[in-house]
């Protein structure tokens, strides 16, 4: 695990929050992924905050393939039944 500023090996791992991602559903079933996220501080720099999450971006609720699926549907389905 590296520092996401400096890019640093020397961190301390604080604490954790658990946070839950809706992600591509299996069948007609909804599946969210609950997951729990490290709060970290770098030694170096001083930087405080979560890790980086590489299934999703930023402080969004869903995966990036729950993304990709809906982008994929509206290409032949309007928003109405994809939603």
């Amino acid at each position: 695990m590296r520092c996401p500023c400096c890019k640093s090996r020397h961190i301390i791992r604080n604490s954790y929050v658990w946070r839950d991602f809706k992600t591509v559903p299996i069948g007609h079933i909804p599946v969210v992924l609950h997951t729990k996220i490290q709060h970290i501080k770098c030694k170096n720099c001083g930087c405080d905050m979560q890790e980086e999450i590489h299934f999703a971006h930023g402080k969004r609720t869903y995966t990036a393939s729950l993304e990709n699926l809906v982008i994929d549907l509206l290409d032949i389905e309007t928003i109405n039944p994809v939603a």
